[in-house]
């Protein structure tokens, strides 16, 4: 039997979440079985973590530049018929497509060029949080007319598939939940694990409570909060560090408010990093601050590394972090409600502890092998669907 071809498109390779997802879903697919190929749009920082392996195993990666986030009618046109012409000559059994604009553009492509399953993961969506009510409207019309060419909906969380289905985005036999998955056991078994690198870099006090956050340094991340949760922890709490891990256009504005608040001695910025490890165990406690999210795949990285985390109630944050469990689930937007958490955990190692080993344990249910066996259930089942495949 020939291998079933299958071009995933995303807008774009840069560092984060849902090209984590996608490279990790190339790399690890059957390779007997499928063969995968990748077309993405304008990447200005390429992840650096998972991109190098994935290159090497798949038959054709291609860039298309005028494929960007951004509105732009002519570069959205172009980008269109130049998606379109590399479908029609490669002849793919399945188009998935991961993200808005790619979503939106691949798949009508796809189903114009007569693909015959098409599947689409929209790592979130754009229905509140990014845009003002008219241009999220715009959206939510335009998802609703592609959902009706899409053979599947892959969602991150319960959570995500509910506001498809109450944003009226899909049918609901047609959406999955496919958690995204997290390379568990790297981080569990990191060799340097004791050494708290980064606490050494700043010359923070060794026996100092660490409290880490890392991300795009972008609105829907919410760092703001984290900062104004560190003020308020740090008038009561001397031996308090911060440190925030990431890059982004709003690197300066949350730069400058640190120093507004005067904590340019407790609060540290960490550059971007392509393999969190060494800053997650530089920390005692994790702090997820969004007001929008996918599924929150960091709060996993942070349970592997056996850290108790507080995470806002956005995304799919509630089906990973067990309330009370493994961290706290606290509001969006609610600096007063970090503070307390942390601390309520700085105070409380026990607690601080049997939360991290807890946490470690659930992480285990958020593996890259499972996501992957999920995708490719959903591959065969919908090629079955088609008359593509017996089994």
């Amino acid at each position: 039997m020939k291998r079933i071809k299958v071009l995933h498109i995303i807008t774009r390779l840069d560092k984060g979440g849902s090209s984590e997802n996608t490279l990790l879903t190339v790399k690890n697919l059957d390779n007997e079985r499928y063969e995968s190929s990748i077309l993405y749009g304008m990447t200005k920082n390429p992840d650096e973590k998972y991109l190098p392996s994935v290159k090497k195993n798949i038959e054709v990666f291609f860039n298309i530049e005028d494929l960007v986030r951004e509105i732009n009618p002519l570069k959205d046109v172009k980008a269109f018929f130049k998606i379109y012409s590399f479908i029609s000559k490669n002849n793919y059994h399945i188009v998935h497509t991961h993200s808005s604009k790619a979503g939106i553009l691949g798949r009508w492509a796809a189903k114009f060029t007569g693909v015959p399953v098409i599947v689409h993961t929209p790592h979130g969506h754009i229905f509140y949080g990014y845009y003002g009510k008219i241009i999220s409207w715009i959206f939510i019309f335009i998802e609703r007319i592609t959902a009706s060419i899409t053979d599947n909906l892959i969602c991150l969380t319960e959570r995500g598939k509910k506001e498809h289905i109450s944003f009226k985005v899909g049918d609901e036999k047609k959406i999955s939940v496919i958690h995204s998955g997290v390379d568990v056991d790297s981080i569990k078994n990191y060799a340097q694990k004791n050494e708290r690198p980064f606490v050494k870099k700043n010359r923070i006090p060794p026996n100092s409570f660490v409290v880490g956050s890392m991300g795009r340094f972008v609105k829907v991340k919410g760092f703001e909060y984290f900062i104004k949760a560190a003020k308020i922890v740090s008038s009561k709490i001397d031996n308090a560090y911060f440190m925030l891990a990431g890059e982004g256009e709003l690197e300066k504005s949350l730069k400058k408010l640190v120093l507004e608040y005067g904590l340019e001695k407790k609060f540290f910025f960490i550059p971007w990093q392509s393999d969190c490890r060494a800053f997650l165990y530089s920390l005692d406690l994790y702090v997820l601050s969004s007001v929008n999210e996918g599924m929150g795949k960091v709060i996993v990285e942070a349970m592997a590394a056996g850290l108790p985390v507080i995470g806002t109630d956005v995304g799919g944050v509630r089906e990973i972090i067990e309330d009370g469990l493994t961290g706290f689930v606290i509001p969006p937007e609610d600096e007063r409600s970090i503070a307390e958490k942390i601390e309520q955990l700085f105070f409380n190692k026990e607690l601080r502890n049997r939360m991290g080993l807890m946490g470690q344990k659930r992480a285990d249910s958020f593996s890259v092998k499972r996501m992957v066996e999920k995708i490719e259930n959903l591959y065969r089942k919908l090629l079955k669907e088609k008359g593509l495949v017996n089994e």
